[in-house]
């Protein structure tokens, strides 16, 4: 499976590819959100299928918020795991209308259970 990752930490996104890889996912990295738009574009245009999206609420440019708003209007849009370090009220919103949510830290299991879930 294609699976775009997006957060601002490098070393979430080098851990959640290195997780991801070992698992036999193709992987792709982006440090925000204005990467995840441009990303998504570039597959649309060139018939690459991104089947997940992984993506950190807080990130500076574009937030993963906004992010999520620009692609509930795109067609075949993937499904996303959003993940975030803040909890609370905030995490149970999302998980409340977007369905997986990972709250920082999180083990490597919660990790590829949330994968399965989403792909199934």
């Amino acid at each position: 499976m294609n699976i775009l990752v997006a957060d601002d930490e490098k070393g979430i996104r080098n851990s959640l590819s290195a997780t991801l890889r070992r698992e036999g996912h193709d992987i792709t990295l982006a440090k925000n959100g204005r990467e995840v738009m441009k990303m998504l574009e570039s597959a649309r245009l060139s018939g690459k299928v991104i089947d997940l999206l992984i993506l950190d609420l807080q990130m500076p440019e574009m937030t993963g918020e906004e992010v999520l708003c620009k692609i509930k209007e795109m067609e075949n849009a993937p499904p996303v795991i959003l993940m975030s370090g803040h909890g609370g009220n905030m995490t149970a919103k999302y998980r409340q209308n977007h369905g997986v949510v990972l709250d920082k830290p999180f083990e490597q299991e919660e990790l590829l259970a949330a994968v399965e879930i989403s792909f199934n």
